[in-house]
């Protein structure tokens, strides 16, 4: 996986502002003191200051691993061997 928050830099206010409204979703969901830090460093957020957004990036990541730790291939493998006779792809 590559995660660059230079790339960033480039995108559309909207679509940025809804790249912003994950991490907030994922501080709600599963890190109060990340949510913390988001609101205390909105200003920097907003402003695309790279040194925010590797941190926002970083940790986003790192919840995310932790939500969906199954990796696709054991996905796959279960649904097969589950399904009977039946094939199923990922």
């Amino acid at each position: 996986m590559v995660a660059d928050p230079l790339t960033l830099l480039s995108l559309p206010d909207r679509v940025y502002r809804s790249g912003l409204a994950e991490a907030v979703k994922h501080g709600v969901i599963a890190d109060a003191e990340y949510f913390d830090w988001i609101e205390h460093n909105a200003k920097a957020l907003l402003a695309r200051d790279v040194e925010a957004l590797t941190r926002l990036v970083a940790r986003s990541v790192e919840i995310k691993a932790g939500v969906d730790p199954v990796p696709l291939a054991a996905t796959a493998t279960s649904k097969t061997a589950s399904s009977g006779d039946r094939k199923l792809t990922a």
